[in-house]
C-alpha cells in the first residue's frame, strides 16, 4: 500500500505545504501537485513531489484556462462569473482525464488523500469520477465547491455531489479542522 497526496488546483502549494508541516507521517507520502496556471510553476521547488502542469478534467487533450486578475487565480470553466478571473485573458493548456489517471497509476488498496479546489471544475470532474469508479480509490477528500459562481451551479448541484460522496463514505473536509484524520 502506497500513501499518496494529490493536490488538484495547487495554486502556490499552500495546502501541500501545510500538510507537510502538520501531518507526522507526511514523509511517507508520494505527492502530486496539479496546477495548469504557468504563473505558479516555480512555487513547488521546495516540495519533494511531482508537479503536473495539466488541468484536471474529464478527458485528455487541451482546454482553455482563463487567467486571474487577483492572486493570479484561473479557471477552466470559461463561462463562469467568478470575480477576479479575466475571462478575456485565456491560454490553452493540456488537460487529463483525472479518473483515468487515478485508475492507471494507483490501486484501490493505496491510501489516497485528495484535495480539490479547482475553481468550478469539481462540478465536472467529480460526477465523472462517480461514473467511472475512480472515486472508490479516494480515502479522504479536502476542498470546496463553488456553487453559483460557475455555469449557474446551484444548491441542487452541490446536493448531488454531496449525496454521491456520502455514498462512498466521503465528504469535503476542512484541512485545519480534520487534519487528525490523516494516517
Amino acid at each position: 500500500m502506497k500513501k499518496i497526496l494529490i493536490d488538484c488546483g495547487a495554486h502556490v502549494g499552500g495546502f501541500t505545504k501545510f500538510f507537510l508541516r502538520n501531518v507526522p507521517t507526511s514523509k511517507e507520502y508520494e505527492i502530486h501537485l496539479f496546477e495548469p496556471n504557468p504563473r505558479f510553476k516555480d512555487s513547488y521547488k521546495d516540495i519533494k513531489g511531482t508537479y503536473h502542469p495539466e488541468a484536471v478534467w474529464i478527458s485528455d487533450g487541451e482546454i482553455e484556462l482563463a487567467l486571474g486578475t487577483y492572486k493570479a487565480l484561473g479557471s477552466t470553466i470559461i463561462d463562469g462569473k467568478k470575480k477576479y478571473i479575466d475571462y478575456n485573458n485565456k491560454i490553452t493548456v493540456k488537460c487529463i482525464d483525472f479518473g483515468k489517471w487515478i485508475k492507471d497509476n494507483f490501486n484501490k488498496d493505496d491510501y489516497i488523500v485528495l484535495k480539490m479546489n479547482m475553481e468550478g471544475a469539481e462540478y465536472e470532474v467529480l460526477p465523472k469520477m462517480f461514473k467511472d469508479g475512480s472515486i472508490e480509490y479516494i480515502n479522504l477528500l479536502f476542498g470546496e465547491l463553488h456553487k453559483g459562481k460557475f455555469r449557474g451551479r446551484t444548491r441542487k448541484d452541490d446536493a448531488f455531489i454531496m449525496k454521491n460522496l456520502h455514498r462512498h463514505n466521503l465528504s469535503f473536509l476542512r484541512m485545519r479542522k480534520h487534519i487528525g484524520l490523516i494516517k
